[in-house]
């Protein structure tokens, strides 16, 4: 399941501003032209602060995603005793051209079970980091099934890239709220000299 980031702050901050758009409704002691400027102070806030809530979220999932590739296309818990971590990576940038000519899953399949079974892990790494990039998941589940501590980088990396509702959950909450009728036709700039932000 992907993470929803950002929602319970972006429904904060929606029910800050309808509470507070309530608020200035609500008091009789407030001309026309002050709950307009309370209004339009609320509403310049609540957009600012999804704005800042949606590149927040933004940068989150990037870091996120970053590091969860790093971790499914990495070899280092490959490396054993005595191995040349530089021959290692060596071995596994070739290994990964190679493979990477590979469009075929079939194709890549036979070579992973040849991979595995002659103890060619750089090779078998690289062709699973690379089932990842394609979509096989027939393959990508074969080979976390011989390799645990894979597989749950490639779930983490599963759940770094959001679904489409959950992309679709996240805009919904960053929305900037619906304009109240108090701000007439003023753009969201004249809105904020109205504020005085």
């Amino acid at each position: 399941m992907a993470t929803v980031y950002g929602s319970s702050n972006a429904e904060r901050v929606h029910r800050r501003y309808q509470q507070e758009l309530a608020r200035v409704r609500e008091d009789a002691d407030l001309s026309d032209g002050g709950k307009q400027r309370r209004i339009a102070k609320a509403y310049v806030t609540a957009v600012r602060e999804l704005e800042q809530l949606r590149g927040a979220i933004k940068a989150q999932r990037t870091t996120d995603s970053a590091a969860a590739a790093q971790k499914v296309h990495s070899i280092g818990d490959l490396i054993r005793p005595g191995m040349d971590p530089g021959a290692a990576a060596v071995s596994y940038r070739d290994a990964q051209d190679r493979v990477g000519q590979i469009t075929n899953s079939d194709e890549a399949l036979r070579l992973l079970s040849r991979a595995e079974r002659s103890g060619d892990y750089v090779l078998g790494r690289a062709l699973a980091a690379h089932a990842v990039d394609m979509g096989w998941r027939h393959i990508v589940d074969a080979y976390a099934d011989g390799h645990p501590q894979w597989g749950r980088a490639v779930q983490e990396h599963d759940s770094a890239r959001p679904s489409f509702g959950a992309r679709v959950h996240e805009e919904a909450y960053t929305q900037a709220p619906s304009r109240p009728v108090e701000l007439g036709y003023l753009s969201d700039r004249e809105a904020a000299v109205v504020a005085g932000l």
